[in-house]
């Protein structure tokens, strides 16, 4: 990364360097794409042309290319490799949805095309600029560089992660300077099952497999980035996503590779690195009685971190694999080691964590 003179200079400096830091090793742990990302961080109150950040956190300008469809949809593919991948390009239709995509530099180097940067630090743009983009973290709000954050406080991590992101190439073609082309985040945006949406009204959303499972919604109002995340109008906010249009103060969240940013990254053409951990699935199919003949089934957790676990109580999904009499409305209840309840769930859907389970594992019922 390069620090210019408003971080340098300013007395936090080490804290702010070593938040910087800190996030750009969380993304190289997550991709592996063998390029050089340019990237300069600016901590002002002021955007580059001298207007004020106003409410903003954090703000990124970065460079694009613009690029034929035919030769960014060949390198797409050809650079899958992940299961979202697979997904993804599967839903890549065959005539352009848009004769011009418009690409990000680091994007289009990440597909394997020859995007160099163009940015100078001044902002402006042209061959030789040094510079994929440039991001600015508003030193007018109270934005905190370590963790926990307080009440009142920016998450620094959190944001800096968020124009990380967009740099990288997360954004919409809604509100850009070319608005009739699209981005690689364009094409994987729906309305519903074989729906696609690309515009800023009615519902737009997330999806890898054609609009059959909503990942997340994408925000449209106009008062954010289209490319962002839709918000929760209170706080704290319940759907925490480091993407999102608008975050709270006092929360803090990081980008994964099971996180809408990560697997948005991941299909637009970055390298997810492999998860190490290996799968277990338990399943069980009985007959389901009441009182002392209810179905209980056990699992141990061993272990000092934290794993993630899904538990599904599969009925009316198993007609289609001729199992007759299945149960029409399931319920999970799950209990510790002395019996206590922990978790009732009587639709998957209810669940306030629903959005964070992997694609595949959610039945199609709700």
């Amino acid at each position: 990364p390069t620090f210019d003179d408003t971080i340098i200079n300013d007395p936090r400096s080490d804290a702010i360097q070593a938040m910087i830091i800190a996030c750009i090793d969380l993304t190289q742990t997550l991709f592996s794409d063998p390029i050089t990302v340019s990237i300069r961080f600016r901590f002002s109150g002021f955007h580059l042309d001298g207007t004020p950040m106003d409410y903003l956190i954090g703000a990124s300008n970065s460079g694009i290319h613009q690029l034929d469809w035919d030769p960014f949809i060949t390198a797409l593919k050809a650079d899958g490799s992940t299961v979202n991948d697979l997904a993804a390009n599967a839903t890549l239709p065959t005539n352009a949805l848009s004769a011009i995509i418009l690409c990000r530099s680091a994007n289009g180097r990440a597909v394997g095309l020859d995007t160099p940067s163009v940015m100078f630090a001044d902002g402006s743009l042209g061959a030789g600029g040094p510079y994929d983009g440039i991001i600015t973290i508003n030193s007018l709000k109270p934005v905190q560089f370590t963790r926990p954050v307080a009440a009142g406080n920016f998450d620094g991590r959190m944001f800096t992660e968020h124009e990380i992101d967009e740099v990288l190439g997360m954004g919409s073609h809604l509100g850009g300077p070319a608005p009739q082309y699209l981005t690689p985040q364009d094409l994987f945006s729906w309305s519903s099952l074989n729906v696609r949406n690309t515009s800023a009204s009615g519902l737009r959303f997330f999806s890898i497999d054609s609009g059959l499972h909503n990942i997340v919604i994408f925000n449209q109002d106009p008062a954010g980035d289209f490319g962002d995340w839709d918000s929760d109008t209170f706080c704290p906010a319940d759907r925490l996503y480091v993407n999102n249009a608008f975050n709270c103060p006092g929360q803090s969240t990081d980008i994964a590779a099971s996180s809408p940013e990560g697997i948005n990254l991941d299909v637009m053409g970055y390298d997810l690195v492999p998860d190490n951990s290996v799968l277990g699935n338990i399943s069980t199919r009985l007959p389901v009685d009441t009182g002392d003949n209810v179905l209980i089934a056990g699992f141990v957790i061993t272990g000092s971190t934290a794993k993630q676990l899904v538990v599904r109580a599969i009925g009316p999904t198993l007609g289609q694999y001729g199992i007759s009499n299945a149960m029409q409305d399931p319920t999970l209840e799950l209990h510790d080691a002395g019996g206590a309840i922990l978790i009732y769930n009587g639709g998957w859907q209810l669940a306030s964590n629903y959005q964070s389970i992997p694609l595949g594992l959610p039945p199609p019922e709700p």
